[in-house]
């Protein structure tokens, strides 16, 4: 049976869907993130639901369930950029194109609120990930950070978007 890949942007009222998506790739790719399961399985509903109203989270969904999320956050001093993170693909799916129709999602909401830059930071010995944000256009910027709490360096990537032409 063919499933069918759909976008949603999250509301504080899809809390559940956002705890269920994020446990999942906490479980699956616990070194690609910075948080751990254990840490945000205690979360309560407010906490979930703050971190919806803080950034824009997109699910990606099958007909079944979310194999996919992503989310852009705002950088107050540099008003026409936004962050990427959290970013992960249920690894059933990857090579799909769940991942560039999450970018492209995420993407095209930011070009409407003025946005002409994405920017992320990619652990440097994650190869999978950083393959796959350069195949979708990501340049690295130069920039690498130091993590000392996990011991690990991250480099910056970046892909400039056309702005909208509403914006």
């Amino acid at each position: 049976m063919e499933s069918t890949l759909v976008l949603k942007v999250l509301t504080p009222v899809d809390w559940p869907l956002l705890k269920a998506a994020r446990l999942d790739a906490l479980k699956d790719s616990p070194h690609a993130f910075m948080s751990r399961y254990e840490v945000e399985w205690d979360w309560s509903e407010a906490e979930w639901r703050r971190s919806i109203e803080m950034a824009t989270w997109v699910i990606a969904r099958d007909t079944e369930r979310a194999i996919g999320l992503a989310r852009s956050v705002a950088e107050p001093e540099l008003p026409k950029v936004r962050y990427l993170e959290s970013i992960w693909v249920d690894p059933d799916r990857r090579r799909r194109g769940v991942f560039r129709a999450l970018l492209h999602k995420l993407a095209d909401l930011e070009r409407h609120v003025g946005a002409t830059e994405l920017l992320l930071w990619v652990l440097e010995d994650n190869h999978p990930a950083r393959h796959a944000y350069q195949a979708a256009g990501f340049e690295p910027t130069g920039k690498r950070q130091f993590l000392p709490e996990i011991g690990r360096f991250e480099l910056q990537l970046r892909v400039r978007i056309r702005p909208s032409p509403d914006s």
